[in-house]
């Protein structure tokens, strides 16, 4: 099996952390938003529109 590098986070943890850099999102650096952007991607891969916006604790704005 492959050893790979870096960080694995699980869609549960990405959740977690989403709210917090999308309300902060104005003030990220570059490498933030970047990763922002991948969290983002994600979720909207695995999870409904509606499951964000819960998690957001409202609608996406």
């Amino acid at each position: 099996m492959e050893n790979r590098r870096g960080a694995f986070f699980n869609i549960e943890e990405l959740r977690a952390i989403f709210p917090r850099l999308k309300r902060d999102e104005d003030a990220l650096s570059a490498p933030e938003r970047s990763f922002l952007y991948r969290v983002e991607k994600t979720l909207y891969q695995h999870l409904s529109v509606q499951e964000i916006e819960s998690t957001l604790g409202g609608s996406i704005e």
